[in-house]
């Protein structure tokens, strides 16, 4: 090849390599994030608050798809199974770690089909019910329960803390009292307003207005403290259920499993920068959710540790879904 020729060729190979687009960075689309739990409800809400806050920050939007069902499985399962190029997420709560210890053949692994991407917050759950003369507290509504010889509660999915405490509250008392499952809390808090269902462990979020409006009574707390929101709401351990020292609910994020590290890393520094917003951390304390952070590595192992746990917490407990 002369001199000529080649010139020629390098020129040519040139044009056709600027002429080619480089390789897009990440995020240069939409990201979806799956809550796998019904519109309306808490994880919901705060699901949506993260998702407007993170998109500010990529600079793309980041839409909240609602995909309840078979106890959070049919949402989290969409995503272990998606394309793992951080296009889809998982916005879920403690529920999701605490499934496999009820449901023998959950289609996914925990530990294995999801990268972590970090704690966004915790809160606990709250025991309502419909307003009834004289009756306040937990212990006042188990003795209706037993007067009327049945009751049902309700919850947002089997497997969850709601759905085991409210079993458990059953067992203790030695009443017949099933725990109805729901793909959503909106759902059931609907049915506890309607009367099929009697009661029931529900998010503060889900809940706040309608107690506030003398709608629903909120009898007890089930968390390490008080509700910030029911401060004169005695704890399920104040009330004398020592078996319901429970620390709270954590909030997280998800990706699939074999996102790329520096795709993780990016969603990981970026929502760190999201739980400390003030818009955010204000909105999230006025529904009774504490903002804070865990990142990839610590959430991670946290996971590990909170899974043996709920696991033995069950057996014990001889619990199962419903």
């Amino acid at each position: 090849m002369n001199i000529t020729k080649a010139v020629a060729y390098l020129s040519a190979s040139m044009a056709l390599l600027l002429a080619s687009p480089a390789q897009a960075a990440w995020p240069d689309q939409p990201i979806k994030l799956i809550v796998p739990y019904a519109a309306g409800g808490g994880t919901d809400q705060w699901a949506r608050l993260y998702a407007k806050k993170l998109s500010a920050r990529l600079g793309q939007p980041v839409v909240v798809e609602n995909r309840p069902g078979a106890s959070t499985q049919i949402g989290a399962n969409a995503v272990a199974k998606a394309a793992a190029n951080g296009y889809t997420l998982l916005f879920t709560s403690g529920t999701h770690i605490q499934v496999p210890a009820l449901y023998p053949n959950v289609p996914y692994s925990v530990t294995d089909d999801f990268a972590p991407i970090g704690e966004v917050g915790y809160t606990g759950l709250v025991f309502v019910a419909q307003p009834t003369e004289g009756v306040n507290d937990v212990k006042g509504f188990i003795a209706q329960a037993k007067k009327a010889g049945r009751y049902n509660l309700g919850t947002y999915a089997g497997g969850s803390t709601g759905a085991v405490f409210g079993q458990y509250l059953a067992k203790i008392e030695d009443i017949d009292m099933p725990t109805i499952i729901y793909k959503g809390e909106s759902a059931a808090i609907t049915d506890v307003l309607g009367g099929s269902v009697q009661g029931g462990f529900f998010s503060v979020a889900a809940v706040k207005p309608l107690v506030q409006a003398k709608k629903l009574v909120a009898m007890g707390t089930l968390a390490k403290s008080r509700s910030p929101s029911f401060t004169n709401v005695p704890t399920m351990v104040e009330q004398g259920y020592t078996q319901f020292d429970w620390p709270g609910i954590w909030l997280g994020v998800f990706a699939p499993a074999k996102t790329p590290p520096e795709i993780v890393e990016r969603l990981a520094a970026e929502s760190k920068q999201v739980v400390q917003d003030p818009e955010l951390v204000k909105g999230y304390a006025e529904t009774d959710l504490i903002a804070s952070w865990r990142g990839p590595k610590e959430f991670k192992e946290d996971i590990h540790n909170e899974m043996a746990v709920w696991k033995k917490l069950v057996e014990r407990l001889g619990v199962k879904a419903e």
